[in-house]
């Protein structure tokens, strides 16, 4: 196995620990990124928060227009387009990571 010189190893490329491995990074250390998952980001954007509260906004937005007094009949809800709509914010928050990796 081949041997890598590094001055930093930081361990879980969630929102903290890539800021912290491009912060070093940044100040000329070199960092060595463990990262278990193929993708920066961890739990939190890839699997856990970022995704939850994206479906906890369109769920609370379909009630909020179900409520609405002015509307007539029943609306109809596509999640195919709710899919899409997390899946697009993903990718959008998953930029921020991977704009940096070196």
């Amino acid at each position: 196995m081949k041997q890598i010189a590094t001055e930093l190893v930081v361990v879980g490329a969630g929102p903290g620990g890539y800021a912290a491995a491009f912060y070093a990074a940044d100040r000329g250390k070199k960092v060595l990124l463990v990262e278990q998952d193929r993708r920066l980001g961890g739990v939190c954007l890839n699997r856990g928060c970022i995704p939850t509260k994206t479906l906890l906004e369109d769920s609370l937005m379909i009630a909020a227009a179900r409520a609405c007094h002015f509307m007539k009949g029943d609306m109809q809800v596509s999640l195919k387009r709710i899919k899409e709509r997390k899946k697009y914010g993903l990718l959008g928050a998953r930029k921020s990571p991977q704009y940096h990796k070196r």
